[in-house]
């Protein structure tokens, strides 16, 4: 997407939006049926987990410069698109709902907007990466392609392919027949049957989408501890031709419309009686945060009512007064809660009161003017500085309830040294609350009641965290910000509206755990995974790799689980690109002789397979494929489910040691996991599932001996492990273990595949912290109950799960030799 030069951008654009559609629909009739509440995670373009996704490397970090630069760019050229004229025909009991694969969102930069989630659709399921957009309606994914993105590469020459979307390949999706009331333009029709088409145009470097209305089902779940499936009949575009931004980086995969027209689906949901009218996002500080369907927030919330405009309403809302430090200004203006805008942008008198006011409180010198830099008021810190304070800010609503703003600075890296900004823009016309005045908080779309509700929350937590809290604008006690852990000052006389942040280096770490800039390539077409990729080229490549497996674990029933798990450690690093297998060199140390890998043995099971394959077709299947096959078999030998593997992954050429900390530890908790998996784009779901692949296999003392002995100060032995496993486990691994493979089985069955591994866990008899981790947040532990009560629903859960986890991709050629490059 082409980007204006850096200075204060100019919000420019029709009531507040990111994508605001022009696209002329109308909503059908619909039952009325219970409430349900329904919830996905959402990922912020800049967060982890979005980077890895798409498995993205030398990404400018948060506190650059030029990520700010970029940053301000973005949302300047969002802002500035207005829409063109669209030429379509188109065109009881509170439950909360949420996608199928889990309520993560994302924090993501450089796919053109803020927060994106994986959502599932048709029938069979297949997964899209869509942006989130609370400024437009229409939910629309590339379809039957004639002009789309099919997928990127990243700046390392890595592929990542996008699902397409095709009404034909789902069996539960119908055209919308230009009859219907849904399709408004029926003058237009060529006959009543006729397809309803649609196109939606930006003037933003003419971007477009043009397609059919269709309906199918979104796969949902309750959001609770019982993960009900829910499949909801949606209606959404099917976008045949993407032009423009579109092509260039904005909502590739499609786009999640979340306006207050009858088209989007959260009014959708509530016409078929599936939810409330309503629903949240909550905008966590590590770029993690959560959506749900039906949450109509809680009674202790604060709230303020939409102004609504009729021709296009959205979520425009009524400022009375603003706090700056303890010093107070009416001022009454209006302004729009945009999920899709990266910082906030204010007019005057607004914005030069909350400038000046901050600067008058800030003790560090001022730093000299920057045009690099978007935001006007910043100061320099001095090289050994590890501490300064800045004042508070709240803003009270219309209604008389305040919102305080956790965190309204940015730390940015100039050179050699750092200056700490007021991370506010001055705007042109459109006031924005964006997401940085919403990070910590939960917040909430009412539209019943028409009301914003907002209460502080760090989005991991099933209920909403008191680490917020709503001081009144006279308290003596700051407001904390739950970014940087900042210090309450009350009680040192003239700092009583400060915020004192220690550990400047630190808190430029943290922030910058999601906010690094991604840098890709865009490509189309990209050649995508498929089931019957070597049909043709190499029909006999997976009875070959099969042989192989099977002749290696007649010889040692260790093999199947060591393939295993070498597949998840290859794809948790830079994509399922057999990395793994590659061979140190020279002073290159490649991952396979890492801290986390030093363990995993059977590579020339991997060798055999490859020599056997290039006598019948050199030079055609690769190493990666190799890999994912024989994980596959394995889990089939091992008495477990098959399932069809997607094929046609490419070989990497980088493999570095230091990467492999970026596995998940077996002393990781519950938010560390939840990071983890979310990084590689996989749900809760997915990472219960996945860790059932525990069943397998044995561990090392060094692996849980921190459990056993010493756990804390207060006890010996984690109090969450069973007692009797803990004396086994003792005896097994003395204090003093000078036996170097010393250790014991995942579990009693560890050569067959099975759920015993979760009905361990709910015994406390876990081996890992991570494995009793699973109980400590009630979506996870919901999911090892039913995955310990039915064998069933853990394979097909588990076959998804690897499905997904090995379509992360990677690579760039087919190796000759799995050890060595080409």
């Amino acid at each position: 997407m082409a980007m204006p030069p850096p200075p204060p951008p100019r919000a420019d654009f029709l009531a507040a939006a990111l994508l605001t559609l022009a696209v002329a629909l109308a909503s059908m009739p619909r039952g009325c049926r219970g409430f349900a509440t329904f919830g996905f995670d959402v990922h912020h373009r800049f967060s982890d987990p979005v980077k890895g996704v798409l498995a993205v490397d030398r990404l400018p970090e948060k506190g650059s410069v030029e990520y700010y630069r970029v940053m301000a760019m973005r949302d300047r050229a969002v802002h500035g698109r207005r829409l063109a004229v669209s030429s379509s025909s188109s065109s009881g009991n509170q439950t909360v709902l949420t996608f199928s694969g889990g309520n993560e969102t994302f924090l993501s930069p450089t796919l053109g907007y803020l927060h994106y989630a994986n959502v599932s659709v048709g029938t069979p399921s297949l997964s899209y990466l869509v942006a989130l957009d609370t400024g437009s309606d229409l939910f629309w994914l590339p379809c039957d392609c004639k002009s789309c993105v099919r997928g990127l590469t990243t700046s390392s020459g890595q592929t990542i392919q996008f699902n397409i979307y095709s009404p034909n390949a789902s069996s539960t999706s119908t055209e919308v027949p230009c009859n219907s009331t849904i399709c408004r333009q029926q003058s237009q029709c060529s006959s009543a049957l006729s397809s309803c088409d649609y196109q939606v145009k930006y003037l933003s470097n003419g971007t477009s989408t043009t397609g059919i209305l269709v309906e199918d089902v979104l796969h949902l779940t309750t959001d609770d501890d019982h993960s009900k499936a829910v499949d909801a009949k949606i209606t959404l575009g099917c976008g045949q031709i993407q032009t423009g931004s579109f092509l260039n980086g904005a909502a590739p995969n499609g786009l999640f419309g979340l306006g207050m027209s009858n088209i989007s689906v959260p009014s959708i949901l509530a016409e078929e009686g599936l939810t409330s009218n309503s629903f949240s996002m909550c905008f966590g500080p590590d770029g993690i945060g959560r959506i749900s369907f039906g949450d109509k927030g809680s009674s202790d919330q604060g709230e303020t009512p939409f102004n609504l405009r009729q021709s296009h309403p959205t979520y425009n809302i009524t400022l009375t007064q603003i706090n700056v430090g303890g010093t107070a200004q009416d001022a009454e203006f209006s302004a729009i809660f945009d999920s899709g805008t990266s910082f906030t942008y204010l007019n005057d008198p607004a914005y030069s009161f909350i400038g000046e006011t901050f600067n008058s409180l800030a003790k560090e010198k001022r730093h000299s003017s920057d045009s690099s830099i978007p935001f006007e008021y910043c100061y320099d810190l001095s090289p050994n500085q590890r501490s300064f304070e800045f004042a508070t800010l709240n803003m009270t609503m219309k209604g008389g309830d305040q919102f305080y703003v956790t965190n309204p600075i940015e730390i940015v890296s100039v050179e050699d040294s750092y200056v700490y900004c007021l991370a506010l823009v001055k705007s042109g016309d459109v006031n924005i609350i964006g997401q940085n005045f919403m990070t910590g908080y939960r917040i909430v779309f009412d539209r019943e009641r028409m009301v914003l509700g907002w209460k502080s929350s760090n989005c991991y937590n099933a209920t909403d965290s008191s680490i917020l809290t709503t001081n009144p604008t006279n308290s003596s006690s700051a407001p904390p910000a739950v970014a940087v852990n900042p210090q309450d000052t009350s009680g040192s006389g003239n700092n009583t509206n400060l915020v004192k942040l220690r550990s400047v280096l630190g808190m430029a770490m943290g922030v910058a755990l999601y906010s690094s800039i991604l840098v890709l390539s865009f490509v189309s077409p990209i050649y995508s995974l498929s089931s019957n990729y070597y049909d043709k080229t190499c029909p006999d490549a997976e009875l070959i790799i099969e042989n192989a497996v099977k002749n290696a674990a007649m010889k040692d029933k260790t093999v199947p689980a060591a393939l295993l798990r070498m597949h998840f450690h290859d794809c948790f690093i830079r994509g399922c690109d057999a990395s793994v297998l590659l061979n140190s060199k020279g002073s290159n140390k490649a991952e396979k002789d890492g801290p986390p890998n030093v363990s995993l043995h059977a590579f020339y099971v991997i060798d055999n397979a490859k020599k056997d394959l290039e006598a019948f077709c050199p030079g055609v299947v690769s190493c990666a494929d190799i890999l994912a096959l024989a994980a596959r078999d394995s889990v089939v030998l091992s008495g477990g489910p098959t399932w069809d593997v997607p094929k046609g992954r490419k070989d990497g050429r980088t493999s570095k040691a230091s990467e492999s900390t970026q596995l998940p530890a077996p002393v990781f908790n519950i938010s560390q996991l939840q990071r983890s998996f979310s990084q590689r784009g996989l749900s809760m779901e997915d990472l219960v599932a996945l860790s059932g692949g525990h069943t397998l296999g044995f561990s090392h003392c060094s692996s849980f001996a921190g459990r056993i002995r010493n756990f804390n100060a207060t006890h010996d032995v984690d109090p969450s492990m069973h007692p009797s496993l803990a004396a086994s486990l003792r005896g097994v691994c003395p204090s003093k273990n000078r036996p170097k493979n010393a250790g014991t089985t995942m579990d009693p069955s560890s050569t067959t595949f099975d759920n015993t591994y979760y009905r361990l866990i709910l015994q406390g008899k876990g081996l890992f912290s991570s494995d009793q981790a699973l109980l400590a947040v009630p979506k996870t532990k919901g999911l090892v109950e039913k995955f310990a009560d039915s064998h069933e629903e853990f394979a097909d859960a588990f076959v998804k799960s690897m499905i997904k986890m090995s379509s992360i991709t990677g690579g760039q050629e087919v190796r000759k030799d799995c050890r060595v490059v080409n």
